[in-house]
């Protein structure tokens, strides 16, 4: 192999997570018998038969991956529960998916293979790899989830900007149709946003505020203004006399942060306002206790009940 072409398929091995595929091979100027050569010495494994892994590479959902979009042809991309991976929207996948041309052959592997239907979707890259823009990640997966994971996902890519609920619309109109796999559980996951108000809440308010509507408790308000001057923010209110606060670990870590939110939930307390709060771990694995004491809270404290001194 002459030298340049050596630089070459190293480098794009790199690039690759130790992987190509043999049409890029012989691209680069690597002939049959050369890739047949190194696969009897074991230098390259053959993991796929479109695709060549150098050995010892280290092993790694992008390598797999990678594997798969390289194997289903050059127009593949990520997509469905793979492409959300990339966006950090869900966990790595059992098995990875990946979209193809409607007309394309998909090939034989340990993956997915979707076809494309209906508008081409938009293409973003994690690095080397192809993927589905969000918009179009969240309608696939909406197909191919349960309806807590595709929640998490949406709230994730609101919470992170990459998507919001009128482009999520917008792309469910252009590419949705009747009988589209998910484009049912998205319009339903929109709907259960519909609690939802202020800019790009967080995950954490998202889940916290599905909490309520699934124990029958409708928030009056969100992002209440209190104190003197308005100088205060509440999270939520489930009465004017009841209100609840989620306690984001991102946002409240310091003890700077820390001791700012206990002076003014104090102030808010001395307001008259019975103040409940909540962390990620209570409003995501304890939801059943965070509903009962919101209904005490309000049989107790509420405007419409005998509210106690504390």
């Amino acid at each position: 192999m002459k030298p340049n072409v050596r630089r070459q398929v190293n480098l794009r091995f790199r690039r690759q997570y130790g992987v190509m595929s043999r049409p890029e091979l012989r691209a680069i100027g690597v002939t049959p018998s050369m890739e047949a050569a190194r696969v009897r010495s074991g230098e390259w494994e053959r993991p796929t038969p479109r695709v060549v892994r150098l050995a010892g590479s280290p092993a790694s959902p992008h390598q797999d991956l990678m594997i798969a979009v390289l194997e289903s042809g050059p127009l593949a991309v990520a997509s469905h529960q793979s492409a959300a991976w990339l966006w950090d929207l869900v966990r790595p996948p059992d098995r990875h998916a990946v979209s193809i041309g409607y007309r394309g052959h998909g090939r034989p592997g340990p993956f997915v293979v979707h076809r494309l239907r209906g508008p081409a979707p938009s293409i973003s890259f994690h690095g080397p790899i192809p993927s589905t823009n969000p918009l179009r990640t969240l309608v696939d997966l909406a197909g191919e989830s349960d309806r807590d994971q595709l929640d998490d996902a949406i709230d994730r890519a609101v919470a992170r900007r990459l998507v919001t609920v009128e482009g999520l619309k917008a792309e469910l109109g252009r590419v949705g149709r009747n009988g589209r796999k998910g484009a049912g559980a998205m319009r339903a996951a929109l709907r259960r946003r519909s609690l939802l108000a202020g800019p790009s809440p967080s995950v954490l308010e998202s889940r916290y505020l599905r909490l309520m509507k699934q124990g029958g408790l409708e928030p009056m308000a969100v992002e209440v203004e209190a104190g003197p001057d308005g100088e205060y923010r509440i999270d939520s209110l489930l009465d004017p006399l009841v209100a609840v606060e989620v306690d984001g670990h991102i946002h409240h870590s310091t003890p700077e942060q820390k001791a700012y939110d206990e002076h003014r939930r104090g102030q808010i307390r001395l307001s008259g306002v019975f103040l409940l709060v909540y962390d990620w771990v209570a409003i995501t694995r304890d939801g059943r206790r965070v509903l009962a004491e919101c209904h005490q809270a309000l049989a107790r404290y509420g405007s419409g009940g005998r509210r106690l001194a504390d």
